[in-house]
Order: C-alpha cells, then sequence, then structure tokens
C-alpha cells in the first residue's frame, strides 16, 4: 500500500498515466476499429444516441471529441466540452470505495479529465494518421459515413 500510496502523491502522475491510455486508444488498430464503430453507430443511428463508457469520461470523450471534429466543430469548442467532464467528477468520488490509509483525494486527478490528455491524443492522431480523416478511413469510415455524421450532428449544414 505504500508504494502505491507514493505512486499516487507523485506530482503528473495522472496525467502521464492518461496521456498514455489516450495515445493508445487512438493508435491501437483494435482501439480505433472500436472507436469507428462507434463512430459509425452515432452516423446512422435511427433516433438519439448514448455514447458512455465505465466512466464515461475518457473513451466517450475521445469519441465524442473526434466526433465533433469529424463534423467541423472546433477545436476549442470540443475542448470545452471535453473538460465540462469535470462537473460530474464528485459524483464519480461517491463511487469510489475508501481504502484504508489512502486520502482519497490522491484518486482526484483520475476522476477528471485533463485537456492535456486530450490534446496529446489528437497529435497521436496527426502522428500515426497524418489527419483526422485518414484516422477515420483507417477507423472504417467512408466518405457516405462521414456525411451522415455531420449531418447528424449539424444537421444546420
Amino acid at each position: 500500500m505504500d508504494r502505491f500510496a507514493r505512486l499516487l502523491s507523485t506530482p503528473g502522475w495522472a496525467q502521464e498515466l492518461m496521456t498514455g491510455i489516450y495515445h493508445e486508444v487512438v493508435t491501437d488498430p483494435v482501439a480505433v476499429a472500436q472507436l469507428g464503430r462507434g463512430l459509425r453507430i452515432v452516423a446512422d443511428a435511427p433516433g438519439a444516441v448514448v455514447v458512455h463508457c465505465s466512466a464515461g469520461k475518457d473513451r466517450t470523450g475521445l469519441l465524442v471529441a473526434i466526433a465533433a471534429l469529424l463534423a467541423g466543430a472546433s477545436p476549442e469548442a470540443v475542448e470545452a466540452d471535453f473538460v465540462y467532464s469535470n462537473h460530474a467528477s464528485s459524483s464519480q468520488r461517491a463511487v469510489v470505495p475508501s481504502v484504508p490509509g489512502l486520502d482519497p483525494a490522491l484518486l482526484d486527478p483520475l476522476l477528471g479529465v485533463d485537456v492535456t490528455a486530450l490534446r496529446s491524443a489528437l497529435a497521436a492522431v496527426q502522428d500515426a494518421h497524418g489527419s483526422l480523416e485518414t484516422f477515420a478511413a483507417t477507423a472504417g469510415l467512408d466518405a457516405p459515413t462521414l456525411s451522415r455524421l455531420e449531418q447528424r450532428l449539424r444537421p444546420e449544414v
């Protein structure tokens, strides 16, 4: 437990961990295919779509951010939407069991999101795929699907 507590009290540990996870989500072929499946579901669903994962902020946040960017949202708007998840961190905290000898505040960095991790993931998309559009193609989205996604998320277009 001491080793775990020392890790949690190391400055920047959560950002480093989450940045690594976000990077993997946009570069691992299996994870990219899963993102593609989620984006196709959003594009093709006949009605409202609920996007979620276990905490509803990391994989969900990446999927929603990528969908919004592909639909033409500004990076600033996407980042503002992404960090809005932090409003739910107190709810996340309520379901975390107590660990004897561990200050619960040390887990706080995992309960929210950091825009740095999103920016890093989007940079990894550029590095690995060259562009968001090439990433989308790698994820299995063709031009008609991208058009449906944009129409769904920006019906005025």
